[in-house]
């Protein structure tokens, strides 16, 4: 709010492959810390409704609890409840994240081919004309989303000096 003068970034990247194990979280908040060096960031993974989806999901997976409840940060939950707006958690992430998107100046993906939501944020965000850089080493599977659209960089060096261009670039 303060700092009007920062341009605003959509940091895109693989979520799911962090919380997996398959890239490292020092990685993801490596990008991160970066970004905001430059940026009013927009990070999806701070809005953590996908993390009740996620325990209900992992729940019914057992035995449900006598109770029928179960605790999510402190809180108790009723699993019916929950049942029924399990579509919606999905949904409203999917929404969220293009509302978050048309509202930035650019989107910054690292490691988009490691990610399905990734690469429809790219995708969203090409249909909408944003901005796009994109770090896509050459080790990661092949994705056309990666390509599609921006700035790519395979190595971590020019991603980031592409980043700083960006920042410091008059509108």
């Amino acid at each position: 709010m303060f700092e009007t003068k920062k341009k605003k970034v959509y940091a895109s990247y693989p979520i799911t492959s962090a919380k997996e194990g398959k890239i490292s979280q020092e990685e993801i908040n490596e990008f991160i810390a970066k970004l905001k060096r430059y940026f009013i960031v927009f990070d999806p993974y701070t809005i953590r409704e996908k993390k009740l989806h996620d325990l209900v999901i992992q729940q019914l997976s057992g035995p449900v609890p006598k109770s029928g409840s179960i605790e999510v940060d402190g809180l108790e939950y009723h699993v019916d409840d929950l049942l029924r707006i399990i579509l919606d958690i999905d949904g409203q992430i999917i929404t969220r994240d293009e509302r978050l998107i048309n509202k930035v100046d650019a989107v910054i993906a690292y490691r988009p081919s490691l990610s399905q939501g990734a690469s429809y944020e790219l995708t969203y965000a090409e249909m909408t004309g944003k901005n796009i850089i994109t770090y896509h080493p050459r080790t990661d599977d092949s994705s056309p989303f990666a390509f599609k659209a921006g700035i790519l960089r395979g190595d971590p060096t020019s991603f980031y000096q592409a980043v700083e261009e960006f920042a410091t670039k008059v509108s």
